[in-house]
């Protein structure tokens, strides 16, 4: 296929592979998104832990030795 500056589109552009980089372009969008999307959703159980760990500490606290 040819695009509009003469190469085909799977050619490497200035040494970029523009399939690859948009290929990591949206990987990256993607996990971001669902990083967010999950501590939106886990917000209240986060929020309710690190009270508990204020309280109580954590776990094994009373057996470290440093």
């Amino acid at each position: 296929m040819k695009s509009r500056f003469g190469s085909t589109a799977s050619k490497k552009v200035a040494d970029i592979n523009l399939s690859a980089t948009l290929e990591q372009s949206v990987r990256f969008k993607r996990a971001n998104a669902s990083a967010e999307h999950w501590a939106k959703d886990n917000k209240n159980a986060i929020k309710s832990y690190n009270g508990f760990i204020e309280e109580n500490g954590i776990f094994g606290d009373e057996f470290k030795t440093f």
